[in-house]
């Protein structure tokens, strides 16, 4: 497993790109969605994963672990996000959902480059998509997620894999920002976090290492996953 340090890359934003269309879900006659929101309390988040497992099934995702170092230290590359109304801090693997069918390996590479790549006239980051790290199941339409399927679930709502994928040495990353926020950055390169946005953290290995308490727990057993690897520091 091949590092790079993280001064060989800058980061940056760009404009937020337009929605990717999905198909339209079908009204089915007689639905209890609605009702089922309201019994549980569901989120409009929750509710729309509702309606989607509901018309396609297992819902099927990505998550990329993307390494560099600093002076030898490994780091992994997360999405920060601030909660505007609350400002909860919440960290996660860049990833996303697959379009039915979609290749795992070409869904990261697509993922990755929406909300990580540069913008034009940069040169695109060449992903290099490795091999599977992991397999997680969420048994609801909350975040509560597990490296195995529960005894109790007989239909878990999500199937969320995580791919190791290697960088070239050097490169530009950026994230989406909305007009009114501009373009920032901080003293370490990494662009700083507004409300409601996604920013580039690089965090130590060891800071992540079972601290499922502040990172969550995919992303706390990610040394775990990456133990196997011989690491070479360039």
């Amino acid at each position: 497993m091949n590092l790079f340090p993280l001064s060989n890359y800058t980061f940056g934003t760009k404009e937020k790109p337009a929605k990717e269309p999905r198909p339209p879900l079908m009204k089915v006659e007689g639905s209890a969605s609605t009702d089922i929101a309201e019994v549980f309390d569901e989120t409009p988040r929750q509710k729309k994963l509702r309606e989607r497992f509901q018309v396609e099934g297992l819902r099927r995702t990505v998550h990329a672990v993307v390494l560099v170092h600093d002076h030898r230290f490994a780091l992994i590359l997360l999405l920060k996000h601030i909660d505007g109304a609350t400002g909860t801090v919440t960290y996660r693997l860049p990833g996303g959902s697959l379009t039915p069918g979609e290749d795992e390996a070409s869904g990261v590479v697509r993922i990755l480059t929406r909300k990580m790549g540069p913008p034009p006239p940069h040169e695109v980051l060449q992903w290099d998509v490795r091999e599977v790290l992991g397999t997680w199941w969420k048994p609801g339409f909350d975040d509560i997620i597990y490296p195995y399927v529960p005894a109790h679930v007989s239909r878990p709502k999500e199937c969320a894999r995580v791919w190791l994928v290697s960088m070239p040495d050097s490169g530009t990353f950026a994230v989406a920002r909305s007009p009114e926020q501009g373009t920032v950055a901080n003293v370490a390169g990494l662009n700083k976090p507004s409300a409601n946005e996604d920013a580039i953290v690089a965090v130590p290995l060891f800071e992540v290492y079972e601290n499922a308490a502040k990172y969550g727990s995919m992303v706390a057993a990610i040394p775990h996953m990456v133990s196997r690897f011989n690491t070479v520091f360039h």
